[in-house]
């Protein structure tokens, strides 16, 4: 492992080493950009991960402005829900698990959907924003990891229903969940907040200029099978967007990990 990011360290000494014009950014990816010409004089252009990214924004806008009629409804209706015998319990942490996943969604759009447009490669390259870059990954890390929690306490108390007679025992299972469900995550998550941040240039089909906010920490800590697991993930929606062949997206998988790991095919 020692020897890998020796290697990966070399590589990307001699990256920043390149003049512009004799090197293809693309063909060294994952490479941190800040600093480096090519990106400091990085002219944004409209391309298709642009157009993507907006289509998904709106459709998860529409979908956010339903949502919130679910809260307005509850506030509303509070007292009827519960006279009807509807449990409050299940429908307040169906609210905590939704709105996690919005809170979420922001971080997913912000550490990887618009980075990956290339708005931001410019100013990443030419200002170093640690303080944005930190809170963005921390952010997403708090937010992913409280919405997969609330997920599984919104399930257990589904379940919790057909083994308990009791109401006030699962009441009192739900509201000494959630300050542990919130703290828990912000703690596992300031670890990226208190590391520095970085800025990558994407694997293609993805243009030039299209990057990935990271944490040091992160990159520090990964091992394959993780990030095998984060690039399919990262990747699986695009190559479904791009109708990719279905033996492209092994490979595409494939090329990300070793070249992270600076593994020479």
């Amino acid at each position: 492992m020692n020897l890998e990011k020796e290697h990966h360290s070399k590589e990307e000494e001699m990256f920043r080493a390149m003049p512009p014009d004799t090197v293809d950014p693309i063909s060294v990816a994952y490479q941190d950009i800040r600093g480096v010409p090519f990106y400091m004089n990085f002219e944004y252009k409209l391309n298709w991960v642009t157009l993507m990214t907006i289509i998904d924004l709106l459709l998860n806008f529409i979908g956010t402005l339903i949502f919130i009629q679910v809260p307005i409804f509850y506030i509303k209706n509070k007292q009827k829900i519960k006279n009807i015998g509807l449990r409050l319990d299940v429908f307040q942490s169906f609210l905590l698990m939704q709105i996690w996943s919005i809170w979420m969604l922001i971080g997913e759009f912000s550490m990887f959907k618009i980075p990956f447009t290339g708005i931001l490669t410019n100013y990443c390259a030419n200002n170093n924003p640690q303080v944005i870059l930190r809170f963005i990954v921390f952010f997403f890390h708090w937010a992913h990891y409280s919405a997969q929690l609330f997920t599984l306490l919104f399930c257990v108390l589904r379940v919790a229903i057909l083994y308990s007679n009791s109401n006030k025992e699962k009441e009192k299972l739900f509201y000494y969940l959630i300050p542990p469900f919130i703290i828990f995550p912000f703690l596992a998550s300031l670890p990226h907040l208190l590391s520095e941040g970085l800025c990558l240039q994407m694997e293609q089909p993805y243009p030039f200029g299209a990057i990935l906010i990271i944490s040091k920490f992160f990159e520090d800590n990964l091992v394959k099978l993780g990030i095998f697991y984060s690039n399919r993930m990262i990747c699986y929606r695009h190559c479904v967007h791009l109708r990719m062949p279905p033996d492209t997206f092994p490979k595409f998988i494939e090329n990300g990990t070793s070249r992270l790991f600076g593994n020479k095919q």
